[in-house]
């Protein structure tokens, strides 16, 4: 078994995951999920980029897969819910947003799983981890333009699509409205004309 050393913990254990239990919990609760070692080649390895929130890659189950969980110590439920994370994920499935698929939700509270808290299963999917300095980048772009667009008479987004089509509906107005009057008009003619008749 290998896994990421850190100070404190003992040589290959991984902090937050008991690796060798939660793989005969995982040959056990989700055997479709398992190699046919039955769970005893499991590895984990804490993926960087994370945040708050600890992400191991699990190796050696029948596919890669992805275990996310709240940080180690006391948190906040609300501010780490992974059920939260899991139905997020799961209603984006199929959607045009790129997720991986969410596998399993488990609040782990009494250890059986290896883990100890709330966390979920999902598949590996490769590709770049943001970075830290990337996330701050884009946070603090969507808060400036959250601040421009609130700050400027505290309009609201919709405010700001409505002002921006009203010069498209007028100029559409303006060259359909004509047409569209004078073809309703023509077939309510023609109907009143065919019912006298």
């Amino acid at each position: 078994m290998s896994g990421v050393a850190s100070s404190g913990a003992r040589p290959g254990a991984t902090p937050g995951l008991d690796v060798a239990v939660f793989g005969r919990w995982l040959a056990a609760a989700h055997p479709e999920l398992i190699a046919s070692d039955g769970g005893d080649g499991l590895t984990a390895t804490r993926l960087a980029g994370g945040l708050s929130n600890l992400t191991y890659r699990i190796d050696g189950a029948a596919r890669p897969l992805v275990l996310r969980r709240p940080p180690l110590g006391h948190v906040l439920s609300t501010a780490h819910d992974m059920q939260r994370e899991f139905t997020i994920i799961s209603a984006l499935a199929g959607s045009a947003v790129a997720v991986p698929a969410a596998l399993v939700c488990v609040d782990d509270a009494d250890g059986e799983a290896g883990v100890g808290t709330p966390f979920y299963l999902m598949d590996f999917v490769a590709g770049p981890i943001l970075s830290r300095t990337t996330v701050s980048a884009v946070e603090s772009a969507f808060n400036t333009l959250a601040h421009t667009v609130l700050s400027n008479n505290a309009r609201t987004l919709e405010d700001l699509v409505k002002e921006m089509l009203r010069p498209m509906l007028k100029s559409w107005l303006d060259d359909n409205l004509p047409g569209l009057v004078e073809r309703l008009v023509r077939a309510e003619i023609e109907r009143v004309s065919r019912g006298r008749a």
